[in-house]
């Protein structure tokens, strides 16, 4: 028997810029001085899980391998978007220089204080809690019996009937 338990992040950020500058094609924008956009997004996924192996020689003709474990995968997105009415300031492309008058954008979380218009868009948040097992039995490695099944449990399914899904096999 052995165990084994491994884990990893993966975080990525990704931030960009648009700017449309005064004179750009009316059918890209419509204002005059010009327009700044940005966009910040930033993911993450952690995974980890936790195996047990079984091998266990018989002294018959007969074998068993085996995997038992528990798995967590979690995923969670977020980003800030920001955008006005267009520049104070033809072609000056800060946030300080972005007209928030009228626009009608809806906003949430906090406004950074030079003014700018940041839509911050709720955090995405998914978390999948998983048990699995398989394994083989086989007959003087001739003829082998296989099972596996897996149960998992999403945070998507938190408020419905189905709590839970279960993926079952079994191979001759």
């Amino acid at each position: 028997m052995s165990i084994q338990a491994r884990a990893n992040v993966e975080r990525s950020t990704d931030n960009y810029e648009q700017d449309a500058y005064a004179g750009t094609s009316t059918k890209l924008i419509t204002l005059i001085n010009g327009q700044l956009v940005a966009n910040n997004q930033t993911s993450q996924q952690i995974y980890s899980d936790v195996l047990a192996i079984f091998k266990i020689p018989a002294k018959s003709d007969f074998k068993l391998n085996a995997i038992v474990g528990s798995s967590i995968n979690e995923k969670t997105e977020g980003y800030k978007f920001g955008a006005g009415l267009g520049l104070f300031i033809p072609n000056v492309f800060i946030m300080q220089n972005v007209s928030v008058q009228n626009s009608g954008t809806t906003t949430t979380g906090n406004i950074p204080a030079e003014g700018s218009n940041v839509s911050t868009i709720p955090t995405a948040h998914n978390q999948i809690q998983s048990i699995f097992a398989s394994g083989d039995i086989s007959f003087k490695d001739y003829l082998f019996l296989t099972f596996s099944g897996r149960n998992d449990w999403s945070s998507n399914l938190a408020f419905t009937p189905n709590g839970s899904y279960f993926y079952p096999a079994v191979g001759l």
